[in-house]
């Protein structure tokens, strides 16, 4: 019962939503997610520790930077269907083709 709670509660809240909406593109540390969304670095820091609590999430280290990307392990697979299941039910959305647009963006410019 506790894994339901967390997982919805990880799941009801904007911020949240839009950080899985741009990981389902690419891995993001902390300031990606801050410059797509444009919040501070403990907002960002605090949601994405939510849903890594919530296992929809799994970070890796590569030097300073922490790097986030779906948990696509066996036990995240719940998760994960609930995830894409919020996904395709916002899919219309003007603020999530903008944040994935910004993303691209600064994808782009990590290339250069």
């Amino acid at each position: 019962m506790e894994k339901f709670i967390k997982t919805f509660k990880a799941l009801s809240n904007e911020t949240r939503l839009r950080i899985l909406n741009i990981l389902v593109l690419k891995e993001c540390c902390v300031s990606e997610v801050m410059w797509v969304l444009d919040i501070s670095e403990s907002r960002a820091s605090r949601q994405l520790a939510i849903l890594k609590e919530a296992e929809f999430i799994k970070s890796r280290k590569e030097g300073s930077f922490l790097y986030y990307c779906l948990n696509d392990e066996p036990g995240g697979s719940f998760t994960l269907g609930i995830a894409n299941m919020a996904m395709e039910l916002s899919a219309k959305s003007d603020l999530l083709r903008r944040d994935r647009l910004i993303l691209k963006k600064i994808l782009e410019s990590r290339m250069q």
